[in-house]
């Protein structure tokens, strides 16, 4: 499995490409959206400003405007992710310059003084409405402004363009260029983009900017940008990005210096700022968040006054688009609907932050020696492990593997493949897997048949992880014993035919225990219409005496339900009595050596059996020991029957009656045990004839209702024959 994955790896298809791009996303998502730095604002032509100023392209007068105001701010950088390939299209220009060029034909311009000023007038309404020019001039104005630009790398793309134009892209480029630093290897720079054509902005605002980049995006095959290029080479030639370019105006105008070997690129310096990419000239982008992370004030606001000069003060102020009906939305990690001018924002924090992103090739190595080591360590240690612990050692393993990466991406700046090393991490497991199931399972397939016939599933499950569980013996353990026996079943059976009674028996019997199932209760034994079970073994769990009450009051509103049906078909209608406790036990396999039982055994034990009886004499059907009703006050409703003293134990103990899950409580459930609770307060007062009366009012409520029937018969004992003085209200049982 190792070798093939290794192959795999050397082969790399798209589809797993494509999965490890996925599985870089997701770690920026479980990462989640973080603060950027200081460094970055962005001015947004956005839908509000779309709203103001009218349908995009806006006339160029308004971005002088934007530029002249910003400059106000002294911001550090201006840059525009805004292309001007052609003349501003101005109507009122057009018609002012055919006056003008007219008026020259005429030679207007020369006849009289009047003529002369109208003809000076047309030159100065013909530079007012030259938007370009003032473009233009409030770009030199401010001196630090950054225009964007883009290159054609398909054939296709400048198949249009004259020799002309063409000539004239290069020409605006001059200056632009890279500088490489010496000893670099010249075949290094074929691992760039290559351009075949420029798209540059007109001469005048190119001359009139610091400078001009680049802002071509250079998307997965999924369509996500999670990287960009900084550099593109074009007629031999190195050209920086818009983000290289503001980097540098940023920075005091340092010099941008590309280091290559025989490899590819090896590093990018900007000053002193030193920034990682790939061999190809790629910055890989750590995305601060989803849209509008960055600070962002609306075009409109700016240009209206309503945002202060200080936000823009030392910044990089990044214009562009973010409306979507402009077009320049992008994917990314975090939204697929993302402007890509704050893709540029996310560039420039990164590298001035120095947060970056690295991957080299080099690293494909320690991607293989992953997935061999990984391989290795699987097909070693599952072999030696049960199917649980192999399991869980191959979970750990991945999980480490993973929390290891993302803490490698997210905190060290470096990305190593994740799904190469993970595939080899479950493969290898479910490859050793398969051949261990179809060369050792026939043992525990012999197991399982042998002792399914008289052992719980649980208990085969834990006797196939550990043979030694065979033996005799069992451990001590904090459980809820459970003991239910159905009322009058002697009268009932002698009332069916023996078949009929085993019929109705087994009816009831499989209803009850799938609720036990369902609760991961054990069933120790059926005793005849009884049911002996426990909570908390062979599985450990802490909330067993909380299941135990949960599947007592479900037994018994199924059984209930059951008795709707068995009276229309005219069967004897069963009730079921219930005692449970909580306490130390020993569980586990009792017997002989030819003959096992896996039970339960204890003090405990046998005082839930007790508690089951004793529902006879307070007319119950669910009684629980205070133990119980200690590990489940949280989620259950009681109310207090008494404290009692049962045989064979000189300790008295408080019981409770089960009446419902917490916050169930039905209203008349309310007002009997408003009566019940100060009759059972008057009683322990010896107040007989106001607990008389309570109980009375509790009968009023619910006239069947048991332990108000018993107190009130208690209390009228009582008051003929009041217990002695030193009488404690405890109550010995004198039955079982």
């Amino acid at each position: 499995m190792t070798l093939f994955l290794l192959f795999l790896f050397h082969l790399n298809p798209e589809l797993i490409q494509n999965l490890e791009l996925k599985m870089l996303d997701q770690r920026f998502k479980w990462r989640g959206p973080r603060s950027p730095g200081s460094h970055v604002v962005i001015v947004a032509i956005d839908e509000q400003s779309i709203e103001r100023f009218g349908r995009w392209p806006w006339p160029r007068s308004l971005l002088a405007a934007l530029i002249d105001r910003l400059a106000q701010a002294g911001p550090r950088v201006i840059a525009l992710d805004i292309l001007f390939a052609e003349p501003d299209t101005n109507s009122e220009l057009q018609r002012v310059r055919e006056f003008r060029r007219r008026f020259e034909q005429l030679h207007l311009q020369e006849r009289g003084r009047a003529t002369q000023q109208f003809y000076r007038y047309l030159i100065q309404v013909e530079q007012e409405a030259d938007n370009d020019a003032r473009l233009a001039e409030a770009i030199g104005r401010a001196g630090n402004v950054v225009l964007g630009m883009a290159f054609y790398f398909r054939e296709k793309e400048v198949a249009h363009l004259r020799e002309a134009q063409r000539r004239e892209a290069q020409k605006a480029l001059v200056g632009t260029e890279l500088s490489i630093v010496r000893g670099s290897s010249p075949q290094a720079l074929d691992t760039l983009l290559t351009a075949r054509g420029a798209l540059t902005n007109i001469p005048l605002l190119a001359q009139a900017a610091y400078g001009q980049g680049f802002f071509n995006q250079d998307p997965d095959a999924d369509g996500t940008i999670r990287r960009i290029p900084l550099v593109i080479r074009f007629h031999q030639d190195l050209y920086p990005s818009l983000d290289l370019q503001a980097l540098r105006a940023y920075l005091g105008g340092v010099p941008i210096q590309l280091r290559a070997q025989e490899f590819g690129v090896e590093s990018l310096t900007v000053g002193h700022l030193q920034i990682p990419l790939t061999e190809t000239g790629h910055f890989l982008i750590d995305y601060a968040g989803p849209e509008q992370t960055f600070p962002t004030y609306s075009f409109a606001d700016v240009l209206t006054q309503k945002i202060p000069l200080d936000t823009f003060r030392d910044k990089i102020v990044l214009v562009g688009p973010t409306a979507l009906g402009i077009y320049d939305i992008r994917v990314t990690p975090f939204s697929p609907v993302f402007p890509g001018v704050e893709i540029h924002a996310n560039v420039l924090e990164n590298i001035l932050s120095k947060r970056f992103i690295v991957r080299k090739n080099w690293h494909l190595l320690l991607d293989a020696l992953s997935i061999l080591l990984f391989g290795i360590t699987i097909g070693s240690v599952i072999p030696r492990l049960s199917p649980l612990y192999g399991a869980g050692f191959t979970l750990l393993l991945l999980g480490g593997y993973t929390v290891g990466n993302y803490g490698l991406l997210v905190y060290a700046g470096t990305w190593y493949n994740y799904v190469y090393p993970a595939l080899s991490i479950l493969l290898t497991y479910i490859g050793v897997t398969v051949y261990i199931y179809f060369t050792t399972e026939k043992e525990k397939r012999f197991i399982r048949g042998a002792f399914s016939q008289y052992l719980a599933p649980t208990v085969i499950h834990q006797l196939l992880e550990d043979p030694s569980r065979l033996q005799l013996g069992g451990e001590r353990r904090i459980c809820t014993a459970f003991f239910s026996d159905l009322a009058g079943f002697s009268s009932i059976s002698e009332q069916l035919s023996p078949e009929a009674l085993v019929a109705l028996l087994n009816d009831y019997l499989s209803e009850m225990s799938e609720i036990l199932l369902h609760y991961e209760g054990t069933i120790d034994k059926y005793e005849g219409d009884a049911i002996v079970a426990f909570f908390g073994a062979p599985i450990a769990y802490e909330d067993h005496a909380r299941r135990a009450c949960f599947a007592s009051l479900d037994m018994q509103q199924r059984l209930a339900e059951r008795r709707q049906e068995w009276r229309k078909e005219g069967k004897p209608l069963l009730h079921m009595r219930i005692g449970l406790n909580t306490g130390p036990m020993v569980i586990g396999n009792m017997g002989s050596r030819m003959h096992m039982d896996y039970t339960m055994m204890g003090d405990a034990v046998n005082l839930a059996a007790r508690l089951e009886g004793a529902n006879k004499e307070y007319g119950t059907m669910i009684m629980l020991s205070q133990a119980t009703y200690e590990a489940a006050r949280d989620d259950i409703e009681v109310r207090e029957l008494d404290t009692i003293r049962v045989r064979g134990k000189a300790e008295p103990t408080t019981v409770y009656e089960l009446l419902a899950r917490k916050g169930e409580l039905s209203p008349e459930q309310f007002r009997l045990l408003e009566w019940y609770t100060a009759g059972l307060a008057a009683y322990r007062r010896r107040q007989w004839d106001e607990a008389i009366q309570a109980f009375r009012e509790a009968l009023n409520v619910v006239p069947t209702d048991g332990p108000s029937q018993t107190y009130l018969q208690r209390c009228q004992t009582y008051k003929i024959s009041p217990p002695p003085p030193d009488w404690d209200g405890v109550y010995n049982l004198a039955t079982k």
